[in-house]
C-alpha cells in the first residue's frame, strides 16, 4: 500500500471515529479531580522547601503485558504501532507525561478532539490496565 493511500485511510478512519463517538452514548462524568498540586513561584525571594520527587514503582509486567494487547486491540489503529504516531494528528502516546494519570484517564474516559469517548466500554480496570502499558514506556526494567 503506498504512503499517500496510507494516509488517507487513517483520515477516513479519524473521520469515522470522531462520528461514530459524536453518535454514541452521552459522556460520562468527568473523574474527580487530582490533589491539588503545589506550585513553586520561581521569582519567589523566599521559596518553601523543595521536597524530592517521589520515585514511581515500575508498573507490574504483566499488568503491562495484558495492556499492551489491550493497546494493540483498541488503541493501535489510531496511535501506531508501539504507540508510535502514523501522523495525521494523531497523539504520539511515547511522549504522554507519565505523572499525570488523571489527564490520561480523562482523555480516554470522555474523549479528546478526535479520539472517541470510551468510557461506555471500558471499565475503571481495563484503563488502568491501558495506562500500566502507556506508563511503561521508557521506565526501567
Amino acid at each position: 500500500m503506498r504512503a499517500a493511500d496510507r494516509r488517507r485511510l487513517v483520515g477516513v478512519a479519524a473521520v469515522l471515529a470522531c462520528a461514530a463517538a459524536s453518535a454514541g452514548p452521552p459522556p460520562m462524568p468527568a473523574p474527580p479531580a487530582p490533589p491539588p498540586q503545589v506550585l513553586i513561584d520561581p521569582n519567589d525571594p523566599d521559596p518553601p522547601e523543595q521536597v524530592a520527587p517521589v520515585q514511581a514503582v515500575p508498573p507490574d509486567p504483566a499488568l503491562v503485558a495484558r495492556g499492551h494487547r489491550m493497546y494493540k486491540d483498541y488503541c493501535q489503529k489510531c496511535h501506531g504501532v508501539e504507540m508510535v504516531s502514523p501522523g495525521g494528528g494523531f497523539f504520539d502516546l511515547r511522549t504522554f507525561p507519565h505523572d499525570d494519570k488523571a489527564r490520561f484517564v480523562n482523555s480516554v474516559t470522555n474523549g479528546k478532539r478526535a479520539m472517541p469517548a470510551w468510557g461506555g466500554v471500558f471499565k475503571a480496570e481495563d484503563i488502568d490496565t491501558l495506562w500500566a502499558y502507556i506508563s511503561s514506556y521508557g521506565a526501567p526494567k
